[in-house]
């Protein structure tokens, strides 16, 4: 007989102190000494059967977390298909879920998380990031390949199309890279349609760079600023 694995949990509204409003997530908390431990299958399961933008993991004991600081905790954060290395809503959430244990620093995949209690019910968090602009651009993958964008992998208005190929990619950490597609006129904006979704931004990257999590931000540059237009791939 299978043994069942029981795994508590709670919903928050982040950003907010009105139930119900705000942004839900899922926090999930993995106890010392769990058996069997869940695994990345089982972890993607239950963010998946919740099915809110993400689900966090925390775990009161991990390998890569000394056993005998009580102050650290390390948590995975998953949207419903795939593990990001960070994400700001879950990571604000786990942190006021573990207000009265005393945790100071939460561990993500993107790095350490430094955490601050200013006042009661507040929290502050010392958001890692690794800014790095990369060499490639989309143009570098259809280069001696016209066939390389299958139908549908991007606009069919010219202009549009331009501009996917000739944006720069970014990651924001190691891990989650996005392309910032900029377009001349709100018209053109106005056409955008889609989701990024197969853009192969991980072919792009430079080497030692990951592309877990990647998307693209349409904007429109104009004498009032910017508008944008976003869509995302994780």
């Amino acid at each position: 007989m299978a043994t069942q694995m029981e795994l508590p949990f709670v919903t928050l509204d982040v950003f907010t102190s009105t139930r119900f409003k705000g942004n839900p997530l899922a926090v999930v908390t993995i106890p010392a000494g769990t058996k069997p431990y869940p695994t990345q299958e089982q972890k993607q399961i239950i963010a998946r059967e919740f099915n809110l933008s993400e689900t966090v993991f925390i775990h009161e004991e991990h390998p890569d977390v000394d056993s005998k600081d009580k102050s650290t905790r390390r948590i995975d954060i998953f949207i419903t298909t795939a593990e990001l290395p960070f994400a700001g809503h879950p990571t604000i959430g786990a942190a006021v879920s573990l207000l009265d244990k005393g945790i100071t620093t939460l561990i993500t995949k993107a790095g350490p998380i430094p955490l601050q209690q200013p006042e009661p019910n507040t929290i502050q968090a010392a958001i890692p990031f690794n800014v790095h602009l990369h060499k490639k651009t989309l143009s570098a993958l259809s280069a001696g390949q016209p066939n390389f964008f299958a139908p549908g992998d991007l606009s069919v208005i010219p202009e549009i199309q331009a501009a996917e190929l000739a944006a720069p990619i970014f990651s924001i950490v190691n891990g989650m890279a996005f392309i910032l597609i900029e377009l001349p006129t709100v018209e053109l904006l106005s056409k955008v349609t889609g989701s990024a979704a197969s853009f192969p931004v991980d072919q792009t990257l430079d080497p030692g760079w990951r592309g877990d999590s990647s998307g693209a931000t349409t904007s429109c540059a104009s004498a009032r600023g910017r508008t944008p237009w976003p869509s995302a791939r994780e």
